[in-house]
């Protein structure tokens, strides 16, 4: 629990603390990029970007396999409200993050592709959401799923955030710092997320 708590106000100091020098650490990065940037062809990377759409999709299939399974085969309602729990924040994360992005009102590198304001990146704090989503979902489903399967999901949604991000990046319509910043501010609500998992789920302690 101790772990959430730090792991929420390091990841909250980070989120602003991103904000504040976003220039600064932009032009760090920039330069970085441009030296490290592979060559990959635009068609390949405007799929990257539109992995958002592939994991809604596959969330939604996922959450209505669970609900059938839990509700019409074993008949268990308490899975269900944990479903509920994680649609619930995960909404509510994506909607605080849109709200957000409005506030700090930072310009993207170009408004000719895209128009509004850069940090967070949504594509890229959507897919971190969805995934998180996701994989939480697939452990209520296989609670007893090992190790190898747990790492294998993780590794393939944790692939195509990144993914996403470079996209995001390389499509010219984010700074790296947004994508950071979307990283950052995923880590924080779900840290929060997770400590209220623990009170509303877990059993108490004697």
């Amino acid at each position: 629990m101790i772990a959430f708590y730090v792991a929420f106000f390091v990841f909250l100091f980070l989120f602003i603390g991103i904000y504040y020098i976003h220039d600064t650490l932009e032009g760090i990065l920039r330069v970085a990029w441009i030296s490290l940037k592979p060559e990959v062809g635009i068609s390949l990377i405007e799929h990257f970007s539109n992995l958002w759409y592939v994991l809604v999709v596959s969330f939604l299939l996922i959450l209505g396999i669970a609900c059938w399974y839990w509700f019409i085969h074993i008949k268990n309602i308490s899975y269900m409200y944990r479903a509920g729990y994680i649609v619930f924040f995960s909404t509510v994360s994506y909607v605080l993050a849109r709200l957000l992005k409005e506030f700090f009102a930072v310009p993207r590198p170009t408004q000719l592709i895209e128009s509004g304001y850069g940090y967070p990146s949504m594509h890229t704090t959507g897919v971190l959401i969805i995934s998180i989503a996701i994989y939480a979902l697939c452990i209520l489903l296989m609670p007893h799923a090992s190790r190898l399967v747990r790492i294998s999901i993780a590794s393939v949604l944790g692939l195509a955030c990144i993914l996403t991000g470079y996209a995001r990046i390389a499509l010219g319509v984010h700074w790296i710092a947004d994508i950071l910043g979307a990283f950052s501010y995923v880590a924080m609500v779900f840290s929060l997320a997770a400590i209220g998992y623990i009170f509303l789920f877990s059993p108490p302690q004697k």
